[in-house]
């Protein structure tokens, strides 16, 4: 800078097999970055920034690498804590609205040590899935989360929306069923028939499930199919005879209880 304090810059722009440089901005940019626009998709570009004082202006930078031009896609959605522990957070989220016109390809989540930690990744792999947990956290420790889309471009979106503090310790709460209302009355089943029973199923930690009849669990068998996932409970019992009448119980549980819904 010649001894004397750099007052502004000037970015200049050239495609990548031309020799002919253009000025992309009309008066001097005060600030250390800036966005060119009136650009060609799918050319490719290179950049330069030349520095300015009250002497003059300096010599041009090294050349940038090429970029292409290309729409971004979306952000994904926030992404909400769907299973908080002392050492991992799950983290789930929704696609962005529109993929800058190509598929998107994965998704790279980042996170803050708050109150005054840097945005660091947190994922080392693409992240196929909308869906993360992120491990190796301390206990008691607050954290914030976003996430950034990637296309099949190459193109990267702008961080998600953060997640605002979670902290990083053993969420404790009862199990909590819910079940359609219609299962609260008698259910009238004919022989050979199928019958479904379902119900969701949340509390903290995820709690176990089982199915009972009587006081007997309910175990798979060839007509009995039972499909529980971390948030629900699903029986199936095909064939319908009449040992499969009777009450059947769903119970969850975890450190904190247990919960039992009659049907």
């Amino acid at each position: 800078n010649r001894g004397s304090p750099v007052i502004g810059y000037h970015l200049e722009r050239k495609e990548r097999n031309s020799i002919l440089w253009t000025r992309v901005n009309k008066t001097i940019i005060h600030d250390t970055q800036f966005k060119a626009q009136n650009l060609e998709e799918g050319i490719e570009y290179e950049f330069r920034v030349y520095a300015e004082n009250i002497v003059g202006v300096g010599k041009a930078s090294k050349n940038s690498e090429c970029y292409v031009a290309r729409d971004p896609c979306d952000p994904p959605g926030t992404p909400e804590a769907i299973i908080v522990k002392r050492n991992e957070i799950t983290l789930q989220w929704t696609k962005p609205v529109y993929d800058g016109g190509s598929m998107i390809t994965g998704y790279i989540v980042e996170k803050r040590d708050l109150p005054e930690g840097r945005w660091m990744k947190a994922s080392f792999t693409n992240v196929i899935e909308t869906q993360f947990t992120v491990s190796g956290l301390t206990e008691d420790q607050r954290y914030e989360f976003r996430v950034i889309a990637k296309n099949a471009a190459g193109t990267l979106s702008k961080p998600s929306d953060s997640t605002g503090p979670i902290t990083a310790k053993d969420e404790v709460e009862l199990p909590r069923i819910s079940m359609d209302p219609k299962f609260r009355d008698t259910i009238v089943v004919n022989a050979g028939e199928t019958f479904r029973l379902e119900a969701d199923v949340h509390g903290k930690p995820l709690p176990t499930i089982e199915w009972l009849r009587g006081d007997k669990e309910v175990e798979e068998s060839a007509r009995c199919e039972i499909k529980n996932t971390d948030f629900k409970a699903l029986l199936i019992v095909k064939d319908a005879i009449r040992i499969d009448g009777g009450q059947y119980i769903l119970r969850a549980s975890n450190v904190a209880g247990s919960k039992s819904f009659p049907v």
